[in-house]
């Protein structure tokens, strides 16, 4: 007879419960329709010469372009969150595990900023490809804002044109 610990999902439920993951994918229509970029007919027609398609891509482009700290700190966010539930399914049924989402959402933040103090590991081997792939995201993160920080850093023509003049 299996012994059934309180509180702890067993495979199928836990399988059940990441499925409903993938509702994630209406969030870039949502953005999408909410950015108004289809509802603008001056984007339409210049879209349309250009041949630009108007498409998820090209909202997250003018987002980074025009609010890089708001998109990298929800991206950021999100992710966090995201990860930190997944890590807590993951690691429910592992005994003396970091199934607690409070133990997940100190974990997760701490591994995608590549600290990794050690306090808290995971203990299946579900819970360390998720660290794992928290690790590879927090990288890239990481490098997107050094790429906005560098951009925001970057002297203007006006300033480049001082600059070169004073040396």
């Amino acid at each position: 007879a299996t012994q059934s610990w309180p509180g702890f999902l067993d495979e199928g439920e836990a399988l059940l419960s990441l499925a409903m993951l993938l509702r994630l994918y209406l969030v870039p229509r949502a953005v999408l329709l909410r950015s108004g970029v289809l509802l603008n007919a001056s984007y339409r027609s210049i879209g349309a010469l250009n041949q630009v398609r108007f498409r998820h891509w090209f909202v997250a482009k003018l987002y980074m372009n025009t609010h890089p700290g708001r998109l990298l700190l929800c991206l950021t966010l999100g992710l966090w969150l995201t990860t930190a539930w997944v890590l807590s399914v993951a690691e429910r049924q592992a005994v003396n595990a970091t199934g607690h989402l409070s133990d997940t959402l100190w974990l997760i933040p701490i591994t995608f900023l590549t600290i990794g103090y050690g306090d808290v590991v995971p203990g299946t081997m579900w819970g360390k490809i998720v660290c794992l792939c928290t690790g590879v995201m927090g990288v890239c993160c990481t490098a997107l804002l050094v790429a906005v920080v560098a951009r925001k850093l970057e002297f203007n023509k006006a300033e480049k044109h001082v600059h070169n003049f004073m040396m």
